[in-house]
């Protein structure tokens, strides 16, 4: 009884929501007419005698612009589906396929059936999964592949196919330096399948990393690192990869100074979307750097911002490019003989995501005078003494298999592909954010979003500047805005970067935005920045929430994204950071697949991840 009744209600609201889809066509349907009837009258019978379906089923076609006859419509329609000995059993993913029903009107139509359907997937899959580990567990243990099969219920042809698959997996890591590592971990076995030297190289790092962190276990790594923050004046480096509470730990030690002190702290990042994590002000901005390639000329006076400064923090470091570096340390050193004491630094970073963005011109420059473009490529980075601390601990990524490949992948695993692959959704989700790894594939996301959705009255936001405009903007100059789900990219008093909400209004005084996590409704106005050359730059800090780049998302973190490779990932960390953005793999939807191309690693910007730099070769 209790089936029967879950049978009627599904029935019903079956003909609800494709009655919706009628009125959204506007009743207007050509080629899909007599499909859609018999759907209509084929469903209308699960819970209704046939005279009763007959009558829904007419009342339907009546309101097409274009209706059948009575006749056409017994002969057609009821006749046709009267003679089947069984019902049609359709899905609504079939039904979407022969009524051509787009992602977009299906989504309209019942946004929590395509959620709750989207997760039924999700479990079914991780289901599936675990029913194959299990599978793979039992006959490595020894057990027959019939008896295997018995206990599954499933065929031994499906057990075998199983064994093919996981064995065929097996082989290709093999072929990859990292399939290795774990062996190579647990025994002194004959190493030879590693043949490349810088493979063989990147695997003892990530060794060396893997036995570090287990090694912290147990540990507060952070609560360690606040303490030498706090209790030493020595350079601090810190490093860690993407989750493992960087950014936390800079927030803590900045809280816990009195106001005296947090005045004599200068916090500086390489960009602007990193200036936003801590609040604090860009590199070329405190230190007057021209947007240029720096050099070497006489330093005349000690820039404003570092007057009575007695520390300076750097967040992503990693950012930091040779020259600039070089240049800072240059104006410290001479900041520390005109003050007459010692400026402290402590640098926050992660050398395994994204490298110093540098245009060909510039990097063609550098690449003449210093080794890389690296900040550790300048030649007074090794005056500055750091004492490193590297954090292993992973906060934001629960699912330790999550983790733990995210990690492999880190290190230019190129195997591990095949696992997001296996473990990350397919398809294009609209509630998520789209990470690109280019311009061009986003402003194609932000030029196709604002066609499909021009109801929502877009409208164009140019910023506001009394000079002239650098390379780098907190914020696009251009902003296409509606009544619509925006982004923040800057950090106020009522929202942080990374935060979600809708835009319900426009007027002179600002924009009023509903808040997503909270609900609350605030007005937002435009915020205004000093640029690096002194420009005063007015903008709302705000994005539409469709597609951004993984430089953009560096530094945030979201409970479901889509990733679009586009071309492909070729920088050294590209696809690590946009992976990385999500707490569970379940959350990422990938709209193409990726490949083991799409891998791309730093032998020496890795080497700094770990508390020992110096890779002994094979004996």
């Amino acid at each position: 009884m209790a089936r029967k009744n879950r049978i009627i209600s599904t029935m019903e609201h079956r003909i609800k929501w494709l009655s919706q889809w009628l009125e959204m066509r506007n009743y207007s349907l050509r080629d899909e007419r007599k499909v859609f009837l018999c759907i209509i009258y084929n469903t209308a019978k699960a819970y209704l005698v046939d005279e009763a379906a007959q009558e829904k089923t007419l009342q339907i076609n009546y309101s097409f612009t274009l209706p059948f006859s009575r006749e056409k419509l017994q002969k057609h329609i009821f006749d046709s589906v009267d003679k089947r000995k069984s019902r049609l059993n359709y899905s609504n993913q079939k039904i979407k396929t022969l009524l051509k029903i787009t992602d977009e009107e299906y989504a309209a139509l019942d946004p929590d059936r395509v959620r709750r359907e989207r997760e039924e997937r999700f479990e079914r899959k991780i289901a599936r999964n675990e029913r194959d580990e299990e599978i793979i567990s039992l006959y490595q243990q020894g057990v027959a592949k019939k008896e295997i099969a018995r206990r599954f219920d499933i065929s031994k042809k499906t057990v075998q196919r199983k064994i093919n698959e996981h064995q065929e997996r097996q082989k290709r890591a093999a072929r990859d330096f990292v399939g290795t590592l774990f062996t190579m971990y647990s025994s002194s076995e004959d190493n030879s399948v590693i043949a490349n030297s810088d493979e063989q190289k990147m695997a003892k790092l990530f060794l060396r990393s893997y036995k570090e962190k287990m090694e912290s276990e147990g540990c507060n790594e952070q609560l360690k690192a606040l303490e030498l923050c706090t209790n030493t004046k020595r350079n601090l480096l810190i490093l860690g990869s993407a989750g493992t509470g960087k950014t936390t730990l800079a927030r803590e030690y900045l809280k816990s100074l009195s106001k005296k002190d947090r005045a004599k702290v200068l916090v500086v990042a390489p960009t602007w979307k990193a200036v936003t994590n801590l609040s604090g002000t860009t590199v070329h901005r405190a230190f007057e750097l021209p947007c240029s390639v720096q050099n070497d000329t006489p330093i005349e006076e000690v820039p404003k911002a570092l007057k009575n400064i007695d520390t300076i923090m750097i967040d992503e470091t990693s950012l930091l490019r040779v020259d600039v570096l070089n240049r800072m340390i240059q104006i410290i050193r001479y900041a520390e003989q005109q003050n007459n004491h010692p400026i402290r630094i402590i640098a926050i970073g992660d050398f395994g995501q994204l490298a110093p963005v540098c245009i060909t011109e510039d990097k063609e420059a550098l690449e003449k005078e210093y080794p890389g473009i690296y900040c550790y490529d300048s030649p007074l980075w090794d005056s500055l003494n750091f004492q490193k601390i590297v954090l292993h601990q992973v906060h934001r990524q629960e699912d330790k298999r999550f983790a733990d490949h995210l990690e492999l992948l880190k290190y230019g695993c190129k195997s591990v592909v095949e696992w997001f692959n296996d473990n990350c959704c397919t398809g294009f989700s609209y509630d998520a954010i789209t990470i690109c790894p280019t311009n061009e594939l986003v402003k194609e996301y932000t030029e196709r979003y604002v066609k499909e959705n021009w109801h929502y009255c877009f409208d164009t936001y140019e910023a506001e500047y009394d000079g002239s405009l650098t390379d780098e903007l907190p914020v696009e100059q251009n902003i296409q805005l509606g009544l619509c789900r925006i982004m923040f990219l800057w950090n106020g008093k009522q929202y942080k970067r990374g935060d979600f909400a809708m835009i319900e209004s426009f007027s002179d005084d600002g924009i009023d935005v509903t808040m997503e996590k909270t609900g609350e409704r605030i007005q937002v106005q435009r915020e205004t920045w000093t640029l690096s050359n002194g420009t005063k730059y007015t903008q709302y800090p705000m994005c539409l929430a469709c597609a951004i780049t993984v430089h953009k998302a560096q530094g945030c973190t979201f409970d479901e994204v889509n990733i679009d490779r586009g071309n492909g990932f070729w920088m050294p960390g590209q696809l690590y950071v946009a992976l990385s953005r999500c707490k569970t793999p379940y959350g990422i939807h990938l709209v193409k697949p990726l490949k083991e191309k799409d891998v791309h690693a730093d032998l020496k910007a890795l080497g700094m991840m770990v508390n020992e730099t110096e890779i002994e070769e094979d004996e």
